[in-house]
């Protein structure tokens, strides 16, 4: 029932990760973690260019308070969550990219890709004001991968708790 995970961090800032791939951290069992290729709690100013993130239980995570993060040209693809979990059903909490920052945190992906993850590209559905930036990123043939099947949004965001503001230019 433990957590696997391929790589975590915890507590710790200024990192830049360059080129990492991680794959094949799978769910343990029922009811277990979904085992994150990828898991970030309480971190601030970091970077990840070039880093793959496949064949796991779950994508990039990010959870507790997470500030200036950085991902560039990153990929998460062929994740899913094989078992229950949390009271979801198989394949319902794998996402190619979690994050839920709250007020005043930042988040960046530029040039990201997310597929075939069993429940969705980007989760940010329990966003507390923060601020994402998507910017040329795509999402394709999420919601299912192998027999788990999710959610399937693309981009799934968070909800508004504050005041909307979009800097879109056309």
């Amino acid at each position: 029932t433990g957590q696997n995970v391929g790589i975590a961090l915890y507590n710790c800032s200024y990192w830049d990760i360059i080129g990492l791939n991680i794959t094949n951290f799978k769910q343990a069992s029922d009811n277990s973690y979904a085992a994150p290729g990828w898991y970030e709690s309480n971190v601030s100013h970091i970077t990840h260019s070039l880093c793959t993130n496949y064949h796991n239980g779950d994508g990039f995570t990010l959870v507790g308070t997470h500030n200036y993060i950085y991902y560039t040209n990153c990929d998460s693809y062929e994740n899913a969550d094989r078992y229950t979990a949390g009271g979801q059903p198989a394949g319902g909490l794998c996402n190619g990219f979690y994050a839920t920052p709250d007020a005043g945190e930042y988040v960046f992906y530029t040039g990201c890709r997310s597929w075939n993850n069993s429940d969705d590209g980007w989760d940010t559905f329990n966003s507390q004001g923060g601020y994402i930036t998507f910017d040329n990123c795509w999402a394709f043939d999420n919601g299912w991968y192998l027999t788990t099947i999710g959610d399937g949004s693309g981009f799934k965001l968070g909800v508004i708790t504050g005041p909307i503001e979009s800097g879109v230019q056309r």
